[in-house]
């Protein structure tokens, strides 16, 4: 009786902490990222540089760089997304491979907001699962 309490136990605390890892976000491949942003309502936030988003990007997405051009970080890259989407909404955030956006998901979670999720692979692993697009597909 004392063994299956225990075992209870530990299923219970499983499934806990995977509930609040999941409710914090984290890496997700995109698909799963676009059912978050079409069925959940999170925002989808590009980090890529305004170039890179002028030659497409995931439709709905919004820009914010991360970086600039030269490789500088953005140093008001949260006050900028704080203008465009409250802490307590879930935010999707995609670059280019998934390093970029993992960052700055990261940053974002520092700042305070809850559920925040990476695109794994990025916009080049968003358009090869043919997920919605705007601009040239290059």
């Amino acid at each position: 009786m004392k063994s299956l309490r225990w075992t209870l136990t530990a299923i219970t605390l499983v499934l806990v902490v995977a509930a609040c890892a999941r409710a914090a976000g984290g890496d997700v491949p995109p698909q799963a990222a676009l059912q978050e942003v079409q069925g959940e309502g999170a925002f989808l936030l590009d980090v890529r540089t305004p170039g890179e988003f002028a030659g497409g990007h995931a439709v709905g997405a919004r820009l914010v760089p991360w970086l600039y051009g030269s490789g500088r970080l953005n140093a008001h890259f949260v006050e900028q997304v704080e203008k465009l989407v409250p802490p307590d909404r879930p935010v999707v955030v995609i670059c280019r491979s998934g390093n970029r956006s993992a960052q700055a998901a990261a940053r974002l979670r520092g700042a305070g907001y809850k559920e925040v999720y990476n695109v794994l692979g990025g916009s080049i692993a968003w358009r090869r699962a043919h997920l919605p697009w705007a601009g040239p597909s290059r």
